[in-house]
C-alpha cells in the first residue's frame, strides 16, 4: 500500500491505504492523536488489487490482477 499524501481527498491525508488481493477490500490505517493505529474498511473494489501506484501529485492508483489501473478518487 501507500500513505495518502494527495490533495483530492483531504479526509484521507496521512492514511495508509492497503488491500487484500483475494477479497478486493481496501482499508485505511491512520495514527490517532493518542499515538495508536486504527484501521477501517474503506471500500470493496470488486477486483483483486495486485499493486498500488502514485503520481507526481501524490494521488493513489490501484492496479488489479488483469493490469487495469484505477485512480483512487473521492465519491461524487
Amino acid at each position: 500500500g501507500y500513505m495518502y499524501r494527495g490533495e483530492a481527498i483531504p479526509s484521507l491525508q496521512a492514511t495508509y491505504l492497503y488491500s487484500d488481493f483475494c477479497s478486493g477490500r481496501l482499508w485505511g490505517a491512520w495514527l490517532t492523536e493518542e499515538g495508536t493505529w486504527e484501521s477501517a474498511e474503506l471500500m470493496m473494489t470488486g477486483s483483486p488489487v495486485s499493486s498500488f501506484g502514485q503520481d507526481d501529485f501524490m494521488e493513489i492508483y490501484l492496479v488489479d490482477y488483469t493490469g487495469a489501473i484505477y485512480r483512487f478518487e473521492p465519491s461524487a
